[in-house]
């Protein structure tokens, strides 16, 4: 998404995506469903490798024996290399509309609104891939100015080889990157995640706020006296 460029420096408010105006994991959401369609399709060679995928690498991910870097260069390896890039677009529209929409967060589209109509530049930076993000902001395009998400590079055979992460550090940069092209002051902008391994990303700007924050950032959190927003999305709520 081309960003939309303005003339003088303002404010920028830069969203995280999952678990932040996702209630989930977008990218663990489609594993579960590349997971089944695999099984139905007779495509058990993926099928195994993500069942390798899930309890051995996420096993060590959630031991906090390798980052989010590694993981997610695993899985571009391991599933997105075998799967078409066209079909995880068309793949990634369909779950956004059947799993991914239902799991908004009411209160963050509000809290983007309103940035957006005090003629703040809203963008989503997260290591979210391209295809899972690109359905949400196309839908909210009135009020996204742009996003920064994991780009998958395509060989000649259209299958994915490898993957540009947007995560840690990249963010900060995308944020400066965005600076630069926007014209934002980030002395005045606003940051918005969950996650500990964005602590750069809140750094970079002046107004630093967490959403359901991980144990880890919830700490930093209150130690720094940052602000802190919990939330559940709707479909949560009425279950």
């Amino acid at each position: 998404m081309a960003p939309k460029k303005q003339q003088y420096l303002r404010p920028g408010a830069f969203f995280d995506f999952d678990k932040t105006i996702l209630a989930t994991d977008s990218q663990g959401k489609e594993a579960e469903d590349l997971w089944k369609k695999s099984w139905e399709q007779g495509n058990y060679w993926l099928f195994l490798k993500m069942a390798w995928f899930a309890f051995f690498w996420c096993t060590l991910y959630e031991w906090g024996l390798i980052g989010g870097e590694t993981i997610n260069r695993v899985y571009i390896f391991l599933v997105y290399r075998e799967i078409r890039l066209r079909d995880l677009e068309e793949n990634g529209r369909l779950l956004y509309s059947n799993v991914l929409r239902p799991l908004l967060y009411d209160e963050m589209l509000l809290t983007m609104k309103d940035h957006h109509e005090k003629g703040h530049a809203v963008i989503v930076v997260s290591a979210t891939p391209v295809h899972l993000l690109q359905p949400f902001v196309d839908e909210f395009r009135e009020i996204v100015d742009a996003m920064s998400a994991t780009r998958i590079e395509v060989g000649v055979s259209g299958l994915p080889r490898k993957g540009v992460i947007c995560i840690g550090n990249q963010k900060a940069v995308a944020q400066r990157r965005f600076a630069e092209e926007l014209g934002l002051n980030l002395a005045t902008s606003f940051a918005y995640t969950d996650h500990h391994h964005d602590i750069e990303f809140l750094e970079s700007v002046k107004h630093k706020i967490v959403v359901n924050p991980t144990p880890q950032l919830e700490n930093i959190a209150k130690k720094r006296e940052w602000k802190i927003l919990r939330f559940q999305a709707q479909q949560v709520r009425n279950t």
